[in-house]
């Protein structure tokens, strides 16, 4: 095959077509569109002033959880290297981003008024994201080294006693490191992890503060979507 030629799909069928059809209910529509936006993007890039270079910030943690009945939330961290401490000595800080996808909210639209599918609204969705400097990362960077030591071997479940009642209706864990990654999706109805699933509660708790509390401003942060989102919200709905 040539370098730049479009590859060539074989296979035992007469005839193979490309397609991207769109998705016909508009709940599934609205899931698809947030669970882009929960675990994009996978790059930011960031400046303090007009005239600094972006510095490039690549996701190292994604915990992304559903609460039944009610929303889909999911808290990124992203740093310029993926393991602490770091090798070049410095570190210009931390972004954090909250995503946080109101279902209950869409739910009741879509229930309300029969004519939603041919609207093709965006879903009901609430995105903060913050650059933490140096001195405001260290708490959390410390929280993360913790979490290292609890899923760098992986993430091991067992069965959840039938009498406790979780929080979540199912849980995500994404971590990077320098020599691969840990990703696990469990529902914690059925099976359980009890330290990973408090220590998501804590950093559940130290995010939120962050995201609450006054920072200072910078001047830019790009977005680098894998796909843009207007590409991709057009696909998912057929527009």
């Amino acid at each position: 095959m040539e370098k730049d030629m479009k590859p060539i799909e074989e296979g035992n069928a007469e005839i193979i077509n490309e397609k991207c059809h769109p998705i016909m209910f508009p709940m599934l529509q609205y899931e698809q569109i947030a669970s882009y936006y929960t675990e994009e993007p996978l790059y930011i890039r960031a400046k303090h002033n007009k005239e600094d270079k972006l510095n490039t910030y690549e996701q190292i943690l994604r915990m992304r959880y559903t609460i039944p009945n009610d929303k889909i939330n999911s808290w990124c961290i992203y740093s310029e290297e993926r393991e602490y401490p770091f090798k070049k000595g410095k570190q210009s800080g931390l972004i954090i981003r909250n995503v946080i996808w109101d279902r209950k909210r869409d739910t009741n639209i879509v229930k309300g008024n029969p004519s939603i599918k041919e609207q093709k609204r965006w879903p009901t969705i609430y995105i903060k994201s913050i650059y933490l400097t140096n001195d405001k990362s260290d708490d959390l960077i410390k929280e993360i080294k913790e979490f290292d030591q609890l899923i760098w071997r992986g993430i091991i479940l067992k069965k959840r006693d039938t009498k406790e009642h979780p929080l979540w209706l199912d849980l995500e864990v994404m971590r990077w490191f320098d020599w691969g990654q840990v990703k696990t999706t469990w529902s914690p109805y059925e099976m359980m992890n009890h330290e990973i699933e408090m220590q998501i509660i804590k950093f559940n708790d130290i995010l939120e503060e962050y995201k609450n509390n006054e920072h200072a401003k910078i001047y830019q942060m790009d977005l680098d979507y894998l796909i843009p989102l207007e590409v991709f919200k057009k696909h998912t709905q057929g527009i």
